[in-house]
């Protein structure tokens, strides 16, 4: 299935690439971190994809509402999965 989102792997490739969405951020041992948008997210091991703030005091706060990442929710569901597949993390059931 096709990823709605075009993202780099990195910032650098993104700024020297064309017509890219946004770039991975970080890829830990359970989620994949990137910034896409104007907006940074996180897509858990779940298949979640979040929305990510840096607190003032330094705490993060995620939001599950995502207005505008993806066309629909099944596409969502369709590219949290695939970029879980591309960067070798499995999915959790749920």
């Amino acid at each position: 299935m096709a990823s709605t989102l075009n993202l780099a792997d990195s910032e650098t490739a993104m700024l020297n690439g064309t017509n890219y969405d946004g770039f991975i951020r970080k890829v830990k041992k359970y989620q994949i971190d990137f910034f896409a948008r104007g907006k940074e997210y996180t897509i858990t091991r779940r298949g979640i994809i979040a929305s990510r703030t840096k607190l003032a005091d330094g705490k993060t706060w995620y939001s599950y509402q995502i207005d505008d990442l993806c066309e629909s929710y099944s596409a969502e569901v369709d590219f949290a999965a695939d970029m879980l597949r591309k960067y070798g993390i499995a999915k959790l059931p749920g």
